[in-house]
């Protein structure tokens, strides 16, 4: 039977070299996180502050470690160009959901103009001491913070 180029792709041998290799990048990449979360801190550069720069880093050494994984364990590297397309459209459609999380997170809840106080919300606004209570707070669907 002849050999097709698609069973050819799956016919690899990778030497344990290779493993030893990306074991040893994991490990010397697993260090740099640590040392980076817990002896360097940087200072705060133009708008960002040490924190996110921390931060920044951390993640851009975690997709390092991804990318490792992906590659080599995965055998992405060795595979159709098929395969490497629908690994791409994990990643991009893993972070359309972290954009769309970030986002609903970060909004705040208002009740919509046009709700009176004679129907209930799903969410009734919680006011303080410090803020003025109307006349009758159940009409005005208000519930003073426990």
């Amino acid at each position: 039977m002849a050999e097709t180029p698609l069973h050819a792709a799956h016919d690899h041998i990778i030497p344990p070299r290779v493993y030893v290799l990306n074991l040893l990048a994991l490990l010397a990449l697993m260090a740099a996180t640590v040392a980076i979360a817990e002896k360097v801190q940087f200072p705060a550069f133009w708008i960002f502050s040490g924190t996110f720069l921390n931060s920044a880093a951390a993640m851009t050494i975690a997709c390092i470690k991804a990318f490792l994984v992906i590659m080599f364990f995965m055998h992405i590297k060795w595979s159709t160009n098929l395969t490497k397309l629908y690994a791409i459209a994990g990643f991009v459609w893993l972070s359309l959901l972290f954009i769309t999380l970030g986002d609903y997170m970060t909004r705040q809840y208002e009740p919509a103009p046009g709700w009176t106080g004679k129907q209930e919300s799903a969410l009734p606004r919680v006011i303080g001491a410090h803020d003025h209570l109307p006349n009758d707070a159940n009409e005005a669907n208000l519930r003073p913070r426990q």
